[in-house]
């Protein structure tokens, strides 16, 4: 979701910049900034689901879970 929202900001700044006539102008009207503004807040939005992903990714191709990979780095010594 935070990807389609970026996607979707940028989509509409770019389509006032060509109507404006420079980015400049185009990012000195209300709109535009503020969807620049959601456009950050999406891409910070989808940093953790994607990191979350890349995570249980990683479990997945090791052969590992969540209690197990918890388990043997916080408590080594337990079996």
């Amino acid at each position: 979701m935070g990807c389609y929202l970026v996607g979707q900001c940028i989509f509409y700044i770019v389509l006032v910049s060509h109507r404006e006539g420079s980015l400049s102008q185009a990012l000195s009207g209300v709109g535009p900034g503020v969807s620049l503004a959601l456009a950050c807040y999406g891409l910070l939005g989808s940093l953790y689901p994607f990191a979350l992903v890349v995570y249980h990714f990683y479990l997945v191709f090791s052969g590992q879970n969540t209690h197990e990979y918890v388990s043997s780095f916080w408590w080594p010594c337990l079996p």
